[in-house]
């Protein structure tokens, strides 16, 4: 796997992640409007549980890329935004929340206080979590950790995301026997690429807007 390290890098990461993820929803598409009408309702099932998996699937290696991408800029520490603050003492803040003493507290503003200028640990491997059940509100979670700004698009889906897509999937994922219908399958899959490409975008215009640092400039993308 490639390291990203530009901005450039970045963007190819992401378009590799999603270009397979199109080709597939596109084939299953395919297949369900050729296949013997017997057939549709099994395809529709498999469909939607495909298109969660691109769902889950693209949302959470985007953020990698997006996470790793910052992570490798090393940063100091008075360089970044709040987030990535938070994410480069993660491990400090919750090793701290397991004791009452607040000695752990004090050292943390006294390291902040006094280290400001030192490069920045942001750990990225196996940090992002899509809790196995990406619903809206852990959508929202995830962005506001990385400092990634959904339009209002994402809000407004956000029935759609845990009533049609999630409900579904865990439905057919768990055994139970639900019908899908052509119309409802297409509809599921028109949905879920309209989210990733504009999920794809939300984390390129983070990058390129440099929403990671503590003042957001432009002069950071190489």
């Amino acid at each position: 796997m490639m390291k990203i390290r530009t901005f450039d890098e970045l963007l190819e990461g992401i378009e590799s992640e999603i270009s397979w993820r199109r080709r597939e929803i596109h084939n299953i598409k395919l297949a369900l409007d050729s296949s013997r009408p017997f057939l549709i309702p099994h395809l529709g099932r498999a469909g939607v549980v495909i298109a969660y998996s691109h769902w889950e699937g693209f949302i959470k290696e985007s953020c990698a890329l997006y996470l790793e991408y910052v992570s490798r800029k090393r940063l100091r520490i008075d360089e970044l935004s709040t987030n990535f603050v938070a994410l480069a003492c993660m491990k400090a803040l919750k090793e701290a929340s397991l004791t009452k003493s607040p000695t752990p507290y004090h050292q943390l503003v006294d390291f902040f206080r006094e280290n400001g200028h030192d490069v920045s640990r942001i750990p990225y491997k196996e940090v992002i979590d899509t809790e196995s059940n990406l619903s809206s509100a852990v959508l929202f979670k995830l962005a506001e950790a990385l400092g990634i700004r959904l339009e209002d698009n994402f809000d407004l889906k956000r029935k759609f995301i845990d009533r049609s897509l999630l409900k579904t999937r865990h439905a057919i994922a768990h055994g139970e026997f639900l019908e899908v219908k052509q119309e409802f399958a297409h509809e599921i899959f028109e949905q879920v690429e309209s989210l990733l490409e504009a999920f794809k975008t939300a984390v390129e215009n983070a990058a390129a807007q440099c929403l990671y640092l503590r003042i957001p400039s432009s002069t950071q993308w190489s």
